[in-house]
C-alpha cells in the first residue's frame, strides 16, 4: 500500500472513532489531523471537505457491513432464508461493531438538519431497501413469502432493522444472538407462507 493510501486509511480510521465519540459537528479536521499526526491541510489532499470525508467513511462502513452480511448467506439458501439471514446478521453486526453502526445512525440523525446529509441518507435508504426487495421478490417467486406490496414490505423491514439498530446501540447491555434471532423470526413469521 502506498504512503498516500496509508494516510487516507489512517484519516478514515481516526475520523470513525472521533465521529462516533463526538458526532459529525463535534469533530474538527484539526482533531483528526492531530490524531493522525499530519497537518490539517494534509487531510484536504484526500477529502475536499468534512462531508466528503463522512461520505467516504460511511461507504467504507456500509461495505464492511454488506461484506459481513453477504458472507453469511449461501447460494443454497432459499430467498426466505436469505432474507432472514440479512436481517439477523445486520443486527448482529451492529452489536459487534458499535462505533461503525453509530456512524450509520449519525447519517440518519443529521439528515434531519442538513440537505447534503439528507441526499446521502436517501441514497443509503434506497440501497438498503433494494437489497431487501431482491430477497422479497425472489421469495414471492419461490412462494415462500406473501406480500401484496413488495416495495412497501422492503421499506418496513428496512425500518425495522434501523429501529432495532438504534435500540441496540442505546442499550447498556446488547442483546444476545438468540434474542436477535427470536426478534427476526417474529418479524418474518408474518410474511412466511
Amino acid at each position: 500500500m502506498s504512503e498516500k493510501l496509508k494516510t487516507k486509511d489512517r484519516i478514515l480510521h481516526s475520523s470513525l472513532h472521533l465521529f462516533a465519540k463526538s458526532g459529525f459537528h463535534g469533530t474538527t479536521f484539526q482533531q483528526i489531523a492531530d490524531d493522525v499526526g499530519i497537518s490539517q491541510p494534509g487531510i484536504f489532499i484526500h477529502f475536499k471537505n468534512k462531508l466528503d470525508l463522512f461520505a467516504a467513511l460511511r461507504e467504507q462502513v456500509a461495505q464492511e457491513n454488506r461484506d459481513f452480511v453477504d458472507s453469511q448467506i449461501t447460494i443454497q439458501d432459499s430467498a426466505f432464508e436469505s432474507l432472514h439471514k440479512h436481517c439477523k446478521f445486520n443486527l448482529e453486526w451492529v452489536v459487534k461493531n458499535r462505533d461503525r453502526a453509530q456512524l450509520i445512525i449519525l447519517l440518519y440523525h443529521y439528515s434531519c438538519f442538513d440537505e447534503d446529509m439528507r441526499k446521502l441518507n436517501l441514497k443509503a435508504l434506497i440501497a438498503g431497501q433494494e437489497r431487501l426487495l431482491k430477497y422479497i421478490l425472489a421469495g414471492i417467486r419461490e412462494q415462500s413469502i406473501v406480500s401484496l406490496n413488495p416495495q412497501q414490505l422492503a421499506e418496513q423491514i428496512h425500518s425495522y432493522i434501523i429501529g432495532q439498530s438504534i435500540k441496540y446501540l442505546a442499550l447498556e447491555k446488547p442483546p444476545s444472538s438468540k434474542a436477535i434471532e427470536t426478534s427476526v423470526k417474529e418479524l418474518l413469521a408474518r410474511i412466511a407462507t
